[in-house]
């Protein structure tokens, strides 16, 4: 983990001790501000680099940069941007995955649509959580990776997450709301799916404006956010052209 220990959060390594000493019938994974610090920290991490890529990538003859230090420095990003991205899915895939998978099969309801205990609860937003920083990291891939399978990947993962979070999770939670913020960005921009794009992220607003009165209090800032962010995209793809290079020039919004 040395981009993080190095560039984030020294404590990390102390984190995962302590996830390694917990005994495997108590082991629950990271709580929720843990979680959340070691997504913020990578986060914080790569996104410098996914704009300093950008900038690089801007075809418009802008770039302050002359052309062959321009081609240098974007090999460059794309080497840090790949070391970052494996790092956080080694880490998610062979860790925090398989203990979110094993704590939710321990006590997920045997009947869909069955309410869910608070500890299931607790369970599903943290897989889904993770699912969705996983397939985020498979998107930030496929930007500068666009043969590559990322892509795929991406795209299941985010729709794993969605199968979980459609079961469990309120339609106003914020890990629901930013995971198809988030996905339906990856349609658009990876994937070249406007239609589906659109359609997914207008039937997460519709269905989060329809519960908002149900909202809790702590959850209406983050909630209002994303939701917020939901309509500015759809209002930007809805602006847009069918022209493939306009398209492309689209600046669309995603949420940690």
């Amino acid at each position: 983990m040395k981009l993080l220990v190095e560039e984030v959060i020294p404590t990390e390594q102390d984190l995962f001790m302590a996830l390694d000493q917990e005994s495997p019938e108590h082991r629950i994974g990271l709580l929720v501000e843990e979680r959340n610090l070691l997504s913020v920290a990578y986060k914080n991490v790569i996104g410098a680099r996914r704009a300093g890529w950008r900038i690089c990538e801007n075809k418009d003859g802008n770039s302050p940069l002359p052309p062959n230090l321009e081609h240098q420095y974007t090999k460059k990003i794309e080497a840090e941007l790949t070391e970052v991205c494996t790092e956080v899915l080694e880490l998610l895939q062979s860790r925090l995955l398989p203990l979110t998978l094993a704590r939710w099969e321990k006590v997920a309801p045997t009947n869909i649509g069955t309410d869910l205990t608070e500890e299931a609860a607790e369970a599903s937003e943290s897989r889904v959580f993770f699912l969705k920083m996983c397939a985020d990291y498979y998107r930030y891939m496929a930007e500068f990776r666009p043969n590559a399978e990322y892509g795929q990947n991406a795209a299941s993962t985010y729709q794993s997450a969605l199968d979980l979070a459609t079961m469990s999770l309120k339609p106003t939670h914020p890990i629901r709301l930013g995971l198809a913020l988030n996905c339906s960005v990856c349609q658009f921009e990876i994937l070249n799916k406007p239609v589906e794009a659109q359609e997914l992220a207008k039937k997460a607003f519709d269905d989060a404006i329809s519960q908002l009165d149900q909202l809790e209090e702590r959850s209406y800032k983050d909630c209002t956010l994303i939701m917020q962010l939901l309509r500015d995209n759809l209002t930007l793809w809805q602006n847009s052209t069918d022209d493939a290079s306009e398209n492309n020039n689209v600046e669309v919004t995603d949420v940690e």
